[in-house]
């Protein structure tokens, strides 16, 4: 019995010793790990006369937010920053001939602080420089772009159309539609217009049917749903301008699965809450318009299909009013609540909400309580709502690739009976038909590329925080269990 105790003390001494001698092991190459981490930044140049990029551009205050601080914004890429004052204002003076003195000098006597260059170089190495905001001045017309990060709920592929020069005229001309006693009166009249068409001449279950059949129609009706939207991006021009900012451009791109047109209104920005929800509305609001000159032209015409593009850019408003994509419905919410972008904030707002010793990372400024509690909601509802979507398309998936399969099919063999019958408009639907497949065959390998991004990447913070969780463990080990007394 004592020979076995023995034994058993030797053992758990031997692998004591084992276990320390991996501890100083891996203390050793940690070691070694960070002198070389701080030798290479210890070898790094300090920014001396620092300048903004090219592709940072200043927006200014953020009216009417939801924070109950002031906030400033700064767009980098296409992005939005939100900053405090100090630091907007160092972006803003930073010019590349100022060094940080005279820096310093500046931003102090606007802000009322008492900024030294040694504070200006500590926020420009700790903050403005890490963000791509700020670079030594020499470098500042060369500097590269940041990697953008993939966002899966942006618009991508993005091509500019029609620039401020084209738009700016039309724009101004529009732009007295939303005058208040013309905007009320034009109101009424569409609303009239949509009741007529909904409780008098009602909505028969047969035009659907009509569309497919004839496959000419189908063309002309989205081209009709084209230029209506169109006209809705013209709206949210004119809202812009009539509010006093300025369209930079309209152009189409690619949303989840599908094309879409764009208006880039990042100038709304500068302008109040209610000006920035006009701006949001604006595109609703011409949709209707256009909705009510299709109802007219069948009033004069007695064109079916005109009512039917009237029903179908409805279907397109209601949808867009859901606010739990990046359409109009969710940039309302956002102007609504004075946050520029919900979903972009959510990480930090959650972050917020526990010490930063369980989550740490960036967090959200302080909100108003109900600013609060209108995004607590939102993410309540919206994150579920969301991954049920995400269950309901990956579930389907293989049902309507199979459904695509077989009318690819059918169509190619109703292209080739059309041609060979010498019947051109056939054979251009079945073209068509064959075309808006697809567009959403390659809608749907965009979007799962963009689910198995967002796979990759939670995989990759998950690794990164174990990792972090036990570099925190070794460290600790590392320690002495010393403690402190005050």
């Amino acid at each position: 019995m004592v020979t076995a105790t023995a034994t058993m003390q030797y053992q758990s001494s031997a692998a004591l010793l084992d276990l320390n001698g991996a501890l100083e092991r891996a203390s050793e190459r940690y070691r070694e790990r960070l002198q070389s981490v701080c030798a290479e930044l210890a070898g790094r140049q300090a920014i001396r006369r620092p300048a903004r990029p090219d592709h940072v551009r200043l927006v200014g205050e953020l009216a009417d937010s939801g924070f109950r601080d002031r906030q400033w914004l700064v767009e980098r890429d296409g992005r939005f920053i939100q900053l405090t004052e100090l630091l907007y204002r160092i972006v803003e003076h930073a010019d590349g001939e100022r060094d940080l003195d005279e820096l310093a000098a500046v931003v102090s006597q606007q802000t009322g602080r008492t900024v030294s260059g040694g504070n200006v170089a500590t926020l420009i190495e700790r903050s403005l420089g890490p963000a791509g905001l700020l670079v030594e001045g020499a470098e500042a017309g060369q500097h590269a772009l940041p990697p953008a990060r993939h966002d899966p709920l942006s618009v991508r592929m993005r091509v500019r159309m029609l620039g401020p020069r084209v738009i700016d005229p039309i724009a101004r001309l529009l732009r007295w539609l939303y005058w208040p006693p013309l905007l009320v009166a034009m109101l009424v009249v569409v609303g009239l217009g949509h009741l007529w068409l909904y409780a008098d001449h009602g909505v028969r279950q047969d035009w659907l049917m009509q569309v497919l059949v004839e496959p000419h129609k189908v063309m002309l009706l989205f081209g009709i749903i084209a230029i209506g939207g169109m006209v809705h991006e013209l709206g949210h021009a004119a809202a812009l301008r009539y509010g006093g900012g300025q369209v930079r451009g309209i152009g189409v791109g690619w949303y989840l699965f599908y094309p879409v047109f764009y208006t880039d209104v990042t100038d709304a920005y500068r302008l109040g809450r209610w000006a920035r929800v006009r701006t949001d509305l604006g595109g609703f609001y011409f949709h209707l318009l256009f909705t009510f000159g299709l109802i007219v032209g069948y009033q004069l015409t007695g064109i079916d299909l005109l009512l039917i593009g009237a029903v179908a850019i409805n279907i397109e408003v209601v949808r867009q009013s859901l606010p739990f994509l990046r359409l109009d419905g969710y940039w309302t919410l956002t102007d609504l609540t004075g946050v520029p972008d919900l979903v972009s904030q959510i990480g930090p707002f959650v972050r917020s909400l526990v010490p930063a010793t369980i989550w740490p990372g960036p967090r959200i400024p302080r909100l108003r309580r109900w600013v609060a509690v209108v995004f607590a909601t939102y993410i309540v509802v919206t994150i579920p709502l969301m991954l049920t979507m995400l269950i309901a398309f990956l579930r389907t998936l293989p049902a309507t690739l199979s459904m695509m399969k077989l009318a690819g099919r059918e169509q190619t063999q109703l292209l080739l009976l059309a041609i060979r019958a010498d019947m051109p408009l056939v054979a251009l639907g079945s073209l068509f038909h064959l075309g808006m497949l697809g567009l959403i065959g390659f809608g749907m390998t965009m979007m799962l590329g963009n689910v198995g991004r967002l796979v990759l990447r939670l995989l990759r913070s998950a690794l990164v925080t174990g990792a972090g969780w036990l570099a925190r463990r070794v460290l600790d080990s590392m320690s002495p269990n010393q403690g402190y007394v005050h």
